[in-house]
């Protein structure tokens, strides 16, 4: 049986897109000396959807808001920007927003909705995965009297909207391209967005459809790969098939019709549901995409002492599993760990993977070329194969 190992590559791109508030209004100015006040806030339009493509929505246009929807509101006033989070009432019919306005009216904000996906916000940082939808309007109007607000936004799509559609229980893997990339993290303050790309994982449910991915694409000649059943195929289509705002899919192909798609020579894919990459190496040895723990090429991953299968708050000889709580202590288990139940790949990852032997290392050195970069702010090696 091969064994597959795991290497640090950094590998990735980002987008970065600046938005503007006027600058014209009056906020709240964190000054200890005001009250905080809750505020009742009417917002003027529907839930915001995708208007086009695919007929299965989660919330048709023109539904009501739910209990617990959140949206985020910036605020600027002589160059200080204020982000302030409402959270929709049912019982109310209405948000509500804890802060600080002086009444205004007809000011300008900017206004933004995430939903589905894996969303959580600290201060005015929203993290969020591919399958967020985001919704913005960057000009938005309020009128703040008696700690009332109404507000006025047309929220518009931030990305696009693609699933895939197939027989039930069937697994369909995106393949990191960096035409495809993803949201990862909303700057509310300046408006910018942080992007990456990566494995996504997908399975096609009950319904014939995979969930939502969003996204945007970085070059205008636009391509996806995907990995059905241990083959990758590649699919080109026009620029604006996918753009802000459009919601579609693609039928996955299958062996008696191909769907539009075209078998790849690719010599990337996944096993056990985490991807590798083939150098092309004399021995066939694959390696991972990404660290344990990671998953894009350039996440650090997890963090383990040798021979441990588990992180820890802290690393020291008095914390060390194979060890009496001091260096002299130390009980030998062995150079090769590889495969065995001290590999932490082995353990995390299925029988198929395992740390690498200082042999594979040795291949991988003679064989490859390695060039010391910079990607997404992280420092790593990029490793190409013959």
């Amino acid at each position: 049986m091969k064994r597959h190992n795991v290497i640090i590559c950094t590998l990735g791109s980002i987008a970065i897109l600046a938005v503007s508030c006027n600058s014209d209004i009056l906020l709240d100015t964190n000054s200890e000396d005001q009250e905080l006040h809750t505020y009742t806030l009417y917002l003027d339009t529907d839930v915001p959807c995708f208007e086009s493509g695919h007929e299965r929505e989660t919330r048709a246009s023109g539904s009501n808001w739910e209990d617990g929807d959140v949206i985020f509101i910036s605020f600027s006033n002589n160059g200080s920007t204020s982000v302030k989070k409402a959270t929709y009432r049912s019982n109310l019919g209405a948000f509500q927003m804890i802060g600080y306005l002086s009444p205004i009216s007809d000011a300008s904000c900017s206004v933004y909705y995430f939903r589905d996906g894996n969303v959580s916000d600290e201060a005015s940082t929203v993290s969020m995965d591919q399958y967020t939808a985001i919704f913005v309007d960057t000009d938005a109007k309020y009128t703040s009297y008696n700690y009332h607000i109404t507000l006025n936004a047309a929220f518009k799509p931030y990305t696009w909207r693609l699933c895939f559609k197939g027989d039930k229980g069937t697994k369909v893997n995106i393949l990191p391209s960096f035409d495809i990339i993803y949201n990862t993290r909303a700057n509310i303050i300046d408006g910018t967005f942080t992007t990456r790309n990566g494995f996504v994982y997908l399975s096609i449910n009950s319904d014939g459809y995979t969930p939502y991915i969003y996204g945007q694409f970085s070059e205008t000649i636009n391509e996806i790969q995907i990995e059905v059943d241990g083959i990758v195929y590649t699919r080109k289509f026009d620029s604006t098939k996918l753009t802000k705002g459009e919601s579609g899919y693609f039928t996955i192909p299958n062996s008696s019709d191909p769907h539009g798609w075209t078998k790849t020579d690719a010599t990337t894919g996944t096993i056990n549901g985490h991807g590798y990459v083939d150098l092309g190496l004399p021995s066939g040895t694959l390696w991972a995409y990404c660290n344990i723990g990671a998953f894009y090429a350039e996440d650090y991953g997890g963090y383990y002492a040798w021979g441990e299968t588990e992180e820890k708050d802290y690393y020291d000889w008095s914390t060390y599993t194979h060890c009496d709580g001091s260096s002299s202590s130390f009980h030998y288990i062995g150079d090769n760990i590889a495969g065995t139940e001290y590999d932490v790949a082995h353990v995390k990852w299925g029988d198929s993977w395992q740390i690498p032997t200082i042999n594979q290392i040795k291949e991988l050195i003679k064989n490859c070329t390695a060039i010391w970069m910079t990607q997404n702010g992280v420092d790593g090696t990029l490793v190409t194969g013959p």
